[in-house]
C-alpha cells in the first residue's frame, strides 16, 4: 500500500506533466496556430517603378478605428519595392478575423494611401494593392 505522501508526489508529477503538455507552448504541444496573409502589389509613377519606395501598413479591427486584437505579426518596416516596382510583406494573426488595413506607399515627398482595405482571414492568403504616386 502506498503512503499518503507517495500518492501526493505521484499526483503532483502527473499534474506538472499535464500542464507542460496541455499548454499551447508547452514541451509536448505544438505552437499556437497562426494565420498569415501577404500584402503584395506594385508602386509606379508615370507607369515606371519608383526606386526607394517603402510600403507600410497599419492594421485595425473591422471598425477601422480600434487596434486589432488578433494581430500577431506585421512586418515592422513594411517592404521596399524591388527594381520592377513590386513589394510584398506578411501579416499574421492568432485567430480567423476580418481586419481593416491602411497601406501607405512613400518615396521622398510623394506618397499614396489606401484606407480601409478589408482583409478576411483565412479566406484570403494574398491581398493585392497597387499604388500610383502623384
Amino acid at each position: 500500500m502506498q503512503s499518503v505522501s507517495a500518492k501526493r508526489a505521484v499526483t503532483a508529477v502527473l499534474f506538472v506533466i499535464l500542464l507542460a503538455c496541455g499548454t499551447p507552448t508547452g514541451g509536448c504541444s505544438c505552437s499556437p496556430l497562426t494565420y498569415q496573409i501577404h500584402f503584395v502589389g506594385f508602386v509606379t509613377k508615370n507607369q515606371a517603378p519608383v526606386t526607394g519606395t517603402r510600403v507600410t501598413a497599419s492594421v485595425l479591427d473591422t471598425d477601422c478605428q480600434s487596434k486589432a486584437g488578433a494581430l500577431v505579426y506585421l512586418a515592422p518596416n513594411g517592404a521596399v519595392i524591388d527594381s520592377t516596382g513590386h513589394y510584398r510583406f506578411e501579416l499574421q494573426t492568432s485567430k480567423p478575423d476580418t481586419l481593416c488595413a491602411r497601406l501607405v506607399a512613400s518615396a521622398g515627398t510623394d506618397s499614396a494611401v489606401h484606407d480601409s482595405v478589408r482583409v478576411q482571414i483565412p479566406s484570403v492568403d494574398t491581398v493585392r494593392v497597387d499604388f500610383t504616386l502623384p
